[in-house]
């Protein structure tokens, strides 16, 4: 009798146990699904098909839509990317990333047929989840390039140079005409350091000027891609974020031989 009551105290006692770690996994599991459902990120996970297997509001938001639309379809093959040659280039690509990337930006169509451009980002190689293929979060970065295509035209429609530098002064933005005026292209320029088109004679007035908060009207020697030189006149400025940190330098250039 008393076996049959240790025994039976036993069972209770597992059975209490295995009761108290489900609820404590329940809880774990509706926790992380609150927090996933709430992120001011799109997220999406994806089977081997790319079938959607989970989403959050963010995601059915910037897709335009509804959790029954999208659960359980190819959401980008029969939604998001309709033009089948990019879709077939975008699918490639992803695999091809297998689950490992950052701000990899691609253009999508919503349901109501407007065109946004998404930036993903996974670590999903790093950080599988069981029963999920591939993961992603996604953030709408249509407003920042449509705003770079207005600067990009803006700038181009200047006739002087722009010549905008990272704090280490290596080539941010230029326009075609700062191109121009160093015989080469704007293409050409991107990354490159702003002291290797500087005479070495004017290197560190220049640096100077630029570490000192910029001038207006300094009279300057730049090499030309053929070896040339042209003089300019510029204005450097400073620019700084909305803490005050230096992010880099906005260079205005006319050649002397225009002013």
């Amino acid at each position: 009798m008393r076996a049959k009551l240790g025994a039976a105290s036993r069972t209770q006692a597992l059975a209490i146990a295995l009761r108290t770690a489900y609820e404590e996994l329940a809880e774990r599991e509706e926790r992380l699904r609150t927090f996933v459902e709430a992120m001011p990120v799109a997220f999406f996970a994806f089977d081997d098909n790319l079938t959607v297997l989970a989403s959050n509001e963010e995601g059915r938001k910037l897709t335009g839509f509804a959790t029954e639309e999208i659960a359980g379809t190819r959401l980008v093959y029969r939604h998001v990317i309709p033009e089948e040659v990019r879709r077939t280039h975008t699918v490639r690509e992803w695999f091809h990333r297998g689950g490992e990337f950052r701000g990899w930006e691609v253009p999508i169509v919503r349901q109501d047929g407007s065109r946004r451009i998404v930036s993903w980002s996974s670590t999903a190689r790093e950080h599988p989840v069981p029963g999920w293929r591939t993961w992603a979060i996604g953030v709408d970065v249509t407003p920042y390039r449509e705003l770079e295509s207005l600067l990009r035209y803006l700038v181009d429609s200047v006739d002087q140079g722009v010549w905008l530098l990272y704090p280490d002064f290596r080539t941010h933005l230029v326009n075609n005409r700062m191109a121009e005026i160093l015989g080469t292209d704007a293409a050409s320029l991107q990354g490159a350091n702003a002291f290797d088109f500087i005479e070495e004679a004017n290197q560190a007035k220049s640096r100077a000027l630029l570490e000192e908060g910029g001038a207006e009207g300094h009279c300057c020697r730049f090499l030309r891609s053929d070896g040339t030189v042209t003089s300019v006149v510029s204005s450097v400025r400073p620019v700084h974020d909305s803490a005050g940190g230096l992010t880099g330098y906005l260079v205005l250039v006319r050649e002397a031989t225009l002013v």
